[in-house]
């Protein structure tokens, strides 16, 4: 039993197995692993009674250095590039479809931007909230938000609305994967607290100069 065992529970097993997460997966589990791994690693060293304290410490340093940190970084770089593709596919599905061909539709957006602007910026945003018209919010992404009078701050969520009513299927997997990178952005971070701990320094530069010094 771990710890972490809570945090282990909240992946998604299913998301994880798709091919585009390997690094997601790859960071997690070791993550996971890692953290049990070292904190159970010190606390062996720390009860041999055969090592003396400056033992321990070559021992410990040996194993963060050989065995430990090289999978660490493996993994973190396995997460770097999965994380890029993640969020390169997102800003595709991010792509607004409006047809400014159509000439109706066009002015149909201009006049919902015209009517916008007659009202308080709250009231625009409420009504863009609680209406979730598509026409409305193309209307506010096709031009300016001065045009329509909709706080620049608010045009985000408007995007992200729009874009998972024309991509339902697509903006659900793609927040799947985004929930699958920041799971294993946690391992790895859980990880490192644990190896830093066991390392009795406060930062992982720290970590690397005494690690470099070390002579193991």
């Amino acid at each position: 039993m771990s710890k972490y065992d809570s945090f282990r529970a909240r992946w998604n097993a299913e998301v994880g197995e798709r091919p585009s997460l390997y690094g997601a997966k790859i960071a997690f589990l070791r993550g996971c692993a890692q953290a049990d791994e070292v904190r159970e690693h010190f606390l062996q060293l720390a009860n041999d009674p055969n090592l003396s304290p400056a033992g321990r410490t070559v021992a410990l340093r040996k194993y963060l250095k050989s065995e430990v940190m090289p999978a660490f970084r493996q993994a973190r770089e396995g997460l770097k590039k999965t994380q890029a593709d993640v969020q390169a596919e997102r800003a595709k599905i991010g792509e607004i479809k409006i047809d400014r061909s159509d000439v109706v539709s066009a002015m149909l957006r201009a006049e919902v931007r015209t009517w916008l602007r007659g009202l308080s910026p709250a009231v625009a945003l409420s009504a863009l909230i609680e209406q979730k018209d598509s026409l409305i919010m193309a209307a506010v992404l096709e031009a300016p938000a001065v045009l329509s009078g909709v706080p620049e701050a608010a045009v985000g969520d408007i995007r992200e609305r729009l874009v998972a009513q024309q991509n339902p299927e697509a903006m659900v997997a793609s927040d799947e994967a985004l929930e699958a990178v920041a799971m294993g952005e946690a391992a790895l971070q859980i990880a490192m607290q644990e190896i830093l701990a066991a390392a009795n320094v406060q930062t992982e530069l720290q970590l690397d100069h005494m690690l470099a010094n070390s002579g193991t």
